[in-house]
């Protein structure tokens, strides 16, 4: 399979980032979805990119640790 093959592909993707919790404490926050990427990003480029999204999304996890990511082909 070409990299461009690979990049035209949909990816699945789990992402658990844990922050402080305002007031005190621990929270943790897990996101999961599809996407598609251009065909020169890296594993690296995916994270970074949802790490971004998150802190968008929700500025609690800007800076946040990440627990757990995966990302693997849609397809079965």
């Amino acid at each position: 399979m070409t990299v461009t093959s690979l990049a035209s592909k949909k990816w699945h993707y789990v992402l658990t980032l844990q922050f402080p919790a305002p007031g005190g404490g621990i929270g943790n926050n897990t996101r999961h979805g599809t996407l598609s990427v251009p065909p020169e990003w890296t594993r690296d480029d995916v994270l970074r990119g949802l790490l971004e999204e998150a802190a968008r999304q929700d500025s609690l996890l800007r800076g946040a640790n990440i627990l757990f990511f995966a990302l693997e082909p849609n397809g079965l």
